[in-house]
């Protein structure tokens, strides 16, 4: 296979899931309670980078989405609420927002999202 060829195949997603994809500011404490003093993700990354959260156990750390309207990332957080969510059988990731008042404007919305890498559990 030529080099073109393997590249373009990288790229092309694996799967495309229905998705709630909410919003939050990772410095503001409405959005996210005690946890808005640390800005870290859950593996650590500096929250202030682009980037998703999601139920680590339906999506995992390092998958990387590409997500309509807001672009490709890897899933690097989690919350309570994508994980409450998951129970119910719902898939929701939350992205990172410069503000509070981008993520209101987000809202709430139901999109298709390009899975473009599945990472394996526990790496």
């Amino acid at each position: 296979m030529n080099i073109a060829l393997a590249l373009l195949l990288s790229c092309l997603p694996i799967s495309t899931w229905r998705m709630k994809v909410t919003a939050y500011d990772p410095g503001c404490v409405e959005c996210c309670g005690k946890w808005a003093a640390n800005m870290k993700t859950a593996t650590g990354r500096d929250a202030r980078l682009p980037g998703c959260a999601a139920d680590p156990k339906v999506l995992p750390y390092g998958s990387i989405i590409d997500i309509p309207g807001y672009g490709t990332v890897t899933i690097d957080d989690t919350g309570g609420a994508m994980r409450q969510d998951a129970k119910r059988h719902i898939i929701h990731i939350d992205i990172r927002m410069p503000s509070h008042e981008a993520a209101r404007a987000w809202g709430v919305r139901w999109l298709d999202v390009d899975i473009v890498k599945y990472a394996r559990k526990g790496k």
